[in-house]
């Protein structure tokens, strides 16, 4: 990336290359943000499909006990 940033920069008109270059930037610190917002959810959510797993497999294995 750094390397295109750097070869727009130098070949083409300046801008080319600090945009490429920000829109970079913006990407990836917008990724990483999203990324630790979803996880505290993601969490959760795997949490109570763990906890319904093991009770979807108690209840198959224990039905003839009542």
């Amino acid at each position: 990336m750094i390397v295109v940033c750097v070869y727009l920069f130098v070949r083409y008109e300046w801008y080319f290359g600090v945009v490429t270059g920000g829109v970079i930037i913006l990407y990836f610190t917008f990724t990483l943000t999203t990324t630790d917002w979803r996880d505290k959810y993601r969490r959760v959510m795997n949490l109570k499909d763990n906890e319904f797993n093991q009770k979807a497999t108690d209840a198959l294995l224990n039905y003839e006990s009542a």
